[in-house]
């Protein structure tokens, strides 16, 4: 494939250049993310019932699905308080606010209801304000308040309180969903850690029954396992620039003893493609391939979906570039030969749809494609999840995940 150059100078990304391995430590805590279903706090809102004729509403509180998403752009700050990633409520008022000065004065009711707790003001706009807290006793507080209707008789007209995360997060993204993540966490994190300490492009969802849609276990059954391995249709692929080639050794080393094996390509498929990129399939777990590239012509990510059906190739490039809203900037179609078409998804990644003859693949069950959407008017066929998400497959039954963060 053509060499896209990347602007490795600006933006929010981590720029992916050489690392010692004294940094290995501390950039082991953060390389991979991991989100805990049972970590996620309630929500607090005001339903609405039917009582004959009349309608009424109702406080109540369950738990979401996911934490609400907010740009670490948005909004204006209402203290001094420094940029941070949580743990942190969206409070939704009645009526939009009209300035700092009102925004402050409501922040300053809700902090009196909880003397006994530290929360701060942090951010606000619209009928939006952001609060930081302590801990997670200080978020219940304020929701056991607005369930009992305390904030009412105080004249605070709250209408829904969301656990929220201020973030930054990639126009696309893989989510590898389990039971429990530590046997993924420590199979993926050694290969990803020499390419960058901050990897955006794929997290762990650790969930309460190591399903998604109640049929998609995290491990291969142990008889498959010892069989020929399925390839699946998800793959990473780290891109190590010439410079950096000792980095991609380190990388390539990991993959030793965690249950990765080289995947073999076929014959006319591996004269196609470029020297110097390796995949590796997971003998054991449910994990996308992973791929390495050494030599490339610049560093970064790239996200490929294999296509299953050479006939649905330009069906699948439509649905992606749809959601993607991008064109693609690279495309090749012959009948009969490897097929990919390269989408731009920041100044350090590429979305890929590639159809490789003679590979057999499956979509990944327990793997969710993440895809941050402007608008999701003109989308057909998509389930909403929970405020700001929304679940759709695509035309193969890949599992599509369409978020929209408050800006």
């Amino acid at each position: 494939m053509a060499a896209r150059p990347l602007d490795l100078r600006e933006g929010s990304e981590e720029n992916y250049t050489e690392k010692s391995a004294a940094t290995d430590e501390v950039d082991a805590a953060k390389s991979l993310e991991v989100v805990r279903d049972s970590d996620i706090p309630l929500k607090y809102f005001r339903n609405k019932v039917f009582s004959g004729v009349q309608e009424r509403f109702e406080r109540v509180s369950e738990r979401p699905q996911k934490y609400r998403l907010i740009q670490s752009t948005w909004g204006q700050k209402l203290s001094d308080l420094v940029d941070t990633f949580g743990p942190l409520g969206l409070i939704t008022v009645e009526e939009k606010l009209a300035s700092e000065h009102k925004a402050q004065k409501v922040a300053h009711d809700l902090l009196s209801h909880l003397a006994d707790h530290r929360v701060k003001p942090f951010r606000w706009s619209g009928q939006y304000i952001l609060l930081w807290f302590a801990d997670k006793q200080g978020y219940s507080a304020l929701g056991s308040r607005f369930i009992s209707g305390e904030l009412d008789r105080s004249g605070l007209k709250v209408i829904k309180i969301e656990p929220a995360l201020l973030s930054n997060p990639s126009k696309c993204f893989i989510e590898i969903e389990s039971a429990s993540c530590e046997k993924h966490y420590n199979c993926l994190m050694p290969p990803l850690l020499p390419f960058t300490g901050a990897f955006t492009f794929a997290r762990l969802r650790e969930n309460e029954n190591g399903k998604s849609n109640g049929d998609a276990p995290s491990e291969r059954p142990k008889k498959q396992a010892k069989m020929e391995l399925e390839t699946p249709a998800l793959c990473l692929t780290l891109m190590f620039v010439g410079h950096n080639q000792s980095q991609a050794a380190r990388s390539l080393q990991c993959f030793s003893g965690l249950g990765w094996q080289p995947l073999v390509l076929p014959g006319p498929v591996a004269k196609a493609l470029e020297d110097g990129l390796h995949y590796f399939v997971h003998e054991s777990l449910n994990l996308p391939l992973v791929g390495v590239r050494t030599g490339s012509s610049q560093p970064g990510v790239q996200l490929t979906l294999f296509v299953q059906s050479s006939q649905k190739f330009t069906e699948m490039e439509r649905f992606y570039k749809t959601l993607l809203d991008v064109e693609p900037y690279e495309r090749q179609i012959p009948e009969g030969s490897v097929k990919y078409s390269v989408f731009p998804i920041s100044r350090q990644a590429e979305f890929v749809l590639a159809y490789y003859p003679g590979l057999s693949v499956s979509s990944l069950k327990n793997a969710v494609i993440y895809i941050q959407v402007k608008d999701i008017e003109n989308i057909q066929g998509i389930i909403k999840i929970c405020s700001s998400y929304w679940h759709m497959n695509d035309p193969e039954g890949n599992r599509v995940v369409l978020y929209k963060p408050l800006r």
